[in-house]
């Protein structure tokens, strides 16, 4: 979270303001116009023309990530009234919600090497959600350390990926790469 000069290129934290149920989704927009886009999405199950269709969603609607310059966002967000900036008051002062480069990509990568990521606002992860610290040994998330998801009567064994402040994932990982740490 800083205040970046509007030239810089970063990933902005964005709210989409955008209908679930718009004819073109706010992230489809966003990439249509040449932007780098992330946004948490799940596959639903969705009754189209009377039929069942697998849709896959945004996660959390209002969140959206996009890698661009204030310079070329400014004017679009001025003339869109679906999208807005995201703050954050440091000190006296509010400022732009950004992330780095590297911990976005880095949160990507863990993230869509997941078949079935499940998404939460940091302030929806409680106590009793967090499990024993691991080391994951092998797999995409080779080297990653974090919390096991404890799921009460699951047999599948997930871990949660953070983005600090804005997002937490709880991915997938195969039993045999897991190495309790602590």
């Amino acid at each position: 979270m800083s205040n970046v000069k509007p030239t810089t290129t970063t990933w902005y934290v964005l709210r989409n303001l955008k209908s679930i149920r718009a004819h073109v989704p706010a992230h489809v927009e966003m990439r249509q116009r040449g932007d780098e886009v992330f946004t948490p999405m799940r596959w639903v199950e969705r009754i189209r023309n009377g039929k069942k269709k697998r849709m896959e969603v945004p996660a959390i609607q209002d969140l959206l990530f996009v890698k661009t310059t204030r310079e070329k966002l400014d004017p679009f967000i001025d003339v869109t009234p679906w999208l807005r900036y995201r703050f954050v008051k440091v000190e006296q002062l509010w400022e732009y919600m950004t992330v780095g480069e590297a911990e976005m990509q880095d949160f990507i990568n863990k993230v869509t090497g997941s078949p079935d990521p499940r998404y939460f606002m940091p302030e929806e992860i409680t106590p009793d959600m967090i499990g024993k610290r691991v080391c994951i040994m092998g797999g995409p998330l080779k080297g990653f350390e974090g919390h096991l998801h404890s799921i009460r009567g699951s047999r599948k064994r997930r871990v949660f990926v953070e983005l600090k402040d804005y997002l937490v994932a709880s991915v997938e990982v195969a039993s045999e790469h897991v190495q309790v740490i602590g």
